[in-house]
């Protein structure tokens, strides 16, 4: 039998703990000659509530809409998040990716319009920004350790044109409510990368948008217990 994979939670300081709470708050801290260096705010978790750290237990399937981040970045979301999503808006998977590129899909506003898919400034040649354009789906192998939360309201760069002439001016937007009165939680997995070997990847065959479609059949009754 080969060895069971885990998570090592190394020993920290005050300060490193301090930059993973607030990278889940969609700040961009760092360590700065020993001091905490704090960027602007933008998207991540809203501010108390809910937010807070939990465990995700073993055979729990996670799911991620990115561009450039990779696939083991650090925001994620569940298929019971992605049931209430699809729900509220009553649309198919289609729909809800129409205005991507603007920022302007179902998915950017009702998940509060996540870090990762507003900090990115990688343009494609159409001039628009990448977003979302590819899908991620994983189940957990351990127990894994993460913050959960409802995504705060971020910031849109704007888009331009092949010239570099704005399009549509920056803006700041709000997650909506869904059905039920809250917008839909995020996970942040910080560091998820160097610990890719605790998630099993699912078959990725077909567009987004069939992936998505399996993921809601075969999932949509997963509810972990802190949802």
């Amino acid at each position: 039998m080969g060895d069971t994979p885990s998570i090592t939670i190394l020993p920290m300081g005050r300060a490193q703990a301090e930059v993973i709470r607030l990278g889940a708050l969609g700040y961009d801290p760092k360590i700065k000659d020993g001091r905490l260096d704090t960027a602007g705010k933008t998207g991540g978790l809203v501010k108390g509530g809910a937010t807070g750290e939990v465990v995700i237990p073993p055979g729990s399937l996670l799911l991620r809409l990115f561009s450039w981040s990779g696939d083991f970045g650090p925001w994620w979301f569940t298929p019971y998040e992605l049931l209430r999503v699809l729900r509220h808006f009553d649309r198919s998977i289609d729909v809800l990716l129409e205005g991507r590129e603007d920022g302007k899909s179902g998915f950017h506003a009702a998940f509060g319009l996540m870090r990762e898919w507003y900090v990115s400034d990688n343009r494609n040649p159409t001039g628009k920004q990448d977003q979302i354009s590819r899908f991620h789906a994983v189940k957990t192998l351990v127990p894994v350790p993460a913050w959960y939360g409802v995504g705060d309201e971020a910031y849109w760069l704007g888009t331009f044109d092949n010239n570099g002439t704005m399009t549509e001016p920056p803006r700041t937007q709000a997650p909506i409510a869904l059905s039920g009165g809250a917008p839909a939680r995020q996970l942040y997995l910080p560091n998820a990368k160097h610990y890719r070997h605790c998630f099993e990847p699912l078959p990725r065959s077909g567009s987004p948008t069939e992936l998505i479609r399996r993921v809601v059949k075969k999932y949509k009754y997963q509810r972990l217990p802190f949802e």
